[in-house]
């Protein structure tokens, strides 16, 4: 894979709709208030990658890997995500609408203040995943304890 172009700046009100993106490594870079609507992404590495007030929706991604990635007051409503692993990522006060992830792999990840009501997480595992209290009301007991995410007090 090589250093995509996107990589090691900051993009405010970026505009990367309706593209695709293969093969490829995005690193050190932070997207506010920009948008990726209805891309494809395909073996795809983002590390240390900020999507704060970004719109995601409707992005499909195969076999990515977020790696110490926050996505932080953004949309990823119909996120569609197949066999992508998520380390030491934060989800905080982020729309996950109709978000589906397949097989995918959670580690040290954490959704704070998001909502998860409807996000499906078919064969997906979670190891050492927090989740709020406020997040957690919306999900049942059966959910929480199938996903294994672990609920920390909303201060």
């Amino acid at each position: 894979m090589s250093a995509s172009p996107l990589s090691g700046k900051t993009h405010p009100g970026f505009d990367y709709s309706e593209k695709p993106l293969a093969l490829s490594q995005v690193i050190n870079a932070q997207f506010t208030k920009s948008s990726f609507n209805l891309n494809n992404w395909f073996q795809v590495s983002f590390r240390n990658v900020a999507w704060k007030e970004t719109n995601l929706t409707g992005t499909r991604a195969t076999k990515v890997e977020f790696d110490s990635v926050e996505f932080k007051n953004s949309d990823l409503s119909g996120f569609k995500c197949t066999h992508c692993g998520f380390k030491n990522v934060i989800f905080e006060n982020v729309k996950m609408d109709g978000a589906h992830f397949l097989g995918a792999v959670f580690t040290n990840t954490h959704f704070i203040k998001s909502d998860l009501r409807r996000a499906d997480f078919i064969s997906s595992s979670f190891q050492n995943c927090t989740i709020d209290s406020d997040t957690a009301k919306y999900l049942s007991a059966e959910k929480l304890q199938k996903w294994k995410l672990q609920v920390k007090e909303t201060p």
